[in-house]
């Protein structure tokens, strides 16, 4: 049978078409599409959940077509390596079983959105948030400029200390610094570092401090930048012993910059996996792509740099002196967005990691999970009271790992949890029809599968019937191959086509880095 040109043709146009269509949406594709204050019509990337509904938003997610999601498989196995992506389905007795302290901190405390916790050389919690600030789609310009400096800096106090037994408040600082804060760390002589968004900015503090005046100030006020005297966005700082220090340039460029303690530049490395090609036609982004590195955490004495890899659901493994990439941390089970990692040198390595709200069609419970780099193992869940997290956004926890501490956008709050005595054994990877019970905050998985070569992600589908045919005639045969070569020319002449559109909006692509906004 000869093809029929006209049908070609009309294939052929119907691909242009869906080319213009996917061109021109490309604004709203994996959006929340939003009312402005001035009646402008804008988009979001939000890891904040329920601005849309807070705010009368019109969700339009469609989880085919979400930039934002990477469209790795999680893998059964909990650790990745290039060379072994899949692990042996044990279970592991573990005494990482964390109680939620209830009524902690004190609940007079009014926060903001809380943005970021981490734990100084007193054990005191120290949590950083924005007062009256919120992200929203109106917040930046496409080109990443703060778009709200006519209100000026923020009048509260965003740095407030905790007394880790009482909750009650010690010290609080800030006032009229920060604009849109993100990130906070305390390294190894109680100076504090934290990341402002707004301002593009990395700051240290002091930790015999007399005022709020910074020691260390890199990047250039509401200024974005990629050279090595700006940022875009940065999110998180992480510290060495020796005084060099780590950022991830988080939003915008995504990358990782090492400096020395003076802030002189010692490397880089990442690059964007917000490439058409690899978020729509590639399934398992290479080690050393980002999408959104969005907090930080170091193992010293293993040399290595854990960097939560936020929109790929992974955390990235590197080594500390080289920048070199070591292996990957993803599971299933975490879903496809990870917002944080923290490390406590404990039982051979605890990585304690929080994801967040899913987009799309994925329903995925927002957890705390605990990580064993020793067996390699999901070792144990913890969340709020047993519904989960909401919008978790970091994770600190002690040297010992008697103590954890999560902070949410919404709502403005600050969790306490410490080490229970329970006992719970959970698996890698628990069966399609897994058991879940509850004890206390602590999720265990009590079965799990027996097959460890069969995904839980794949579903029984029923297999088609097969009809056996003779062989086909030669006449046949030649008109199959003259029809297969029509289709091959049309697909070829509309994949130039959607190559070329793809090209001629790359930079408005990648322009849209500003509307992954927290």
């Amino acid at each position: 049978m000869k093809p029929n040109p006209v049908i070609l043709f009309a294939i052929l146009l119907t691909v242009i078409h869906i080319a213009n269509t996917s061109n021109n949406k490309r604004h709203s594709e994996g959006a929340y599409t939003s009312q402005g204050r001035n009646g402008n019509t804008g988009t979001e990337y939000s890891e904040y959940a329920d601005y849309a509904k807070l705010h009368h938003h019109t969700r339009t997610l469609d989880r085919n077509n979400l930039p934002v999601e990477s469209r790795e498989a999680m893998n059964p196995g909990f650790m990745g390596t290039r060379s072994n992506q899949h692990k042996k389905y044990q279970t592991k007795s573990t005494s990482a079983n964390l109680k939620l302290v209830p009524n902690w901190p004190d609940p007079s405390k009014q926060l903001g959105q809380v943005a970021a916790v981490d734990i100084d050389m007193n054990r005191n919690v120290v949590v950083f948030h924005r007062g009256d600030r919120v992200w929203s789609a109106q917040t930046f310009t496409y080109g990443n400029v703060y778009n709200e400096k006519e209100l000026g800096p923020i009048q509260q106090n965003p740095v407030v200390v905790f007394h880790a037994t009482t909750g009650a408040v010690i010290e609080e600082w800030g006032s009229n610094l920060f604009y849109l804060p993100h990130g906070l760390t305390i390294d190894f002589e109680n100076n504090i570092w934290v990341t402002d968004v707004a301002l593009h900015q990395v700051f240290k503090f002091s930790a015999n401090r007399t005022s709020a005046k910074p020691s260390l100030i890199l990047g250039q006020q509401f200024v974005p930048g990629s050279d090595n005297n700006h940022f875009c966005k940065p999110t998180d700082v992480a510290v060495l012993s020796n005084g060099d220090f780590f950022v991830s340039d988080g939003y915008c460029n995504s990358r990782i910059v090492k400096f020395d303690r003076t802030g002189k530049k010692l490397m880089e490395w990442g690059r964007s996996t917000l490439n058409f090609a690899v978020t729509r036609f590639q399934e398992k982004p290479p080690p050393n792509n980002f999408l959104v590195p969005h907090a930080l955490a170091v193992d010293e004495d293993n040399g290595t740099l854990f960097v939560a890899d936020r929109e790929n659901g992974r955390v990235q493994c590197f080594n500390t002196s080289t920048g070199v990439f070591i292996r990957q941390l993803h599971s299933y089970l975490m879903g496809p967005r990870i917002f944080s990692v923290a490390y406590a040198p404990v039982q051979g390595g605890l990585l304690y990691i929080v994801n967040g709200p899913s987009l799309g069609n994925v329903s995925i419970k927002v957890d705390g999970f605990v990580v064993s780099l020793a067996s390699e193992e999901l070792v144990a869940y913890f969340n709020s009271d047993g519904a989960g997290f909401q919008n978790p956004h970091d994770v600190a926890v002690t040297k010992d790992g008697s103590e954890v501490y999560v902070v949410e956008l919404q709502p403005f709050k600050v969790w306490k949890f410490v080490q229970g005595n329970l006992n719970i054994s959970v698996p890698v990877r628990p069966s399609k029809n897994e058991n879940l019970t509850s004890a206390g905050n602590i999720t265990s998985i009590s079965q799990y599968t027996k097959n460890p070569k069969v995904s839980p992600m794949a579903t029984a589908a029923a297999v088609p019937s097969v009809k056996v045919q003779n062989g086909p005639s030669r006449g046949s045969i030649i008109a199959t191959i003259a029809a297969i070569a029509s289709v091959i020319t049309v697909i070829i002449i509309a994949a130039t086509v959607i190559i070329l559109r793809i090209r001629r909006g790359s930079s408005k692509l990648y322009s849209e880095l500003d509307m992954y906004y927290d």
